[in-house]
């Protein structure tokens, strides 16, 4: 409930080991953003990391196959940036109203913001320069981790529907 309370998720009504179950939300998914769907987003996903969590850290080992490791040490080189991540950012899980909210977080935990920020520059097909800008504000960030994030997520999803599509979820 700590997404609801930053007003970025519709309230739990129960919550489990296996799952939550939350009010319902009517909007739309989007498959491309406007600019200011683009930055509702990006100040949501900040919202998603300013929260103090205490959780599991995303194992990037545990995500990929080791055939990608070379990409998990490239990852390694770069300054960790841990905050709690949402980690399944695809069109279906954001929902636009007036105001844009987040759901299934069955993959939250602490990881690094940039495999967020990636995803969403993937699934939405955007250049990231306007997204970024508006979630970093005056802050700088780096073009090379968000490209290897891109990288990363590109492969995740890949494995993803690889176990979907052998039941294994």
């Amino acid at each position: 409930n700590l997404a609801y309370k930053k007003g970025i998720a519709p309230k739990a009504l129960s919550i489990d080991d296996k799952e939550m179950m939350s009010e319902f939300v009517e909007g739309k998914h989007l498959k491309k953003l406007s600019r200011k769907n683009s930055k509702i987003l990006s100040k949501n996903i900040k919202k998603l990391h300013s929260i103090k969590a205490r959780s599991k850290v995303m194992d990037l080992k545990k995500l990929l196959p080791y055939r990608h490791y070379s990409l998990i040490q490239k990852a390694n080189h770069f300054k960790s940036d841990l905050a709690l991540t949402h980690n399944d950012l695809n069109s279906q899980n954001i929902i636009f109203t007036d105001r844009v909210m987040l759901i299934d977080f069955e993959y939250a935990m602490r990881g690094d913001i940039y495999f967020d920020l990636a995803s969403i520059l993937v699934e939405f097909e955007l250049d990231g320069e306007y997204f970024l800008r508006s979630y970093f504000k005056r802050s700088r960030y780096d073009l090379k981790k968000i490209k290897l994030y891109k990288q990363i997520y590109k492969e995740a999803v890949k494995e993803w529907f690889k176990k979907y599509e052998r039941g294994d979820f």
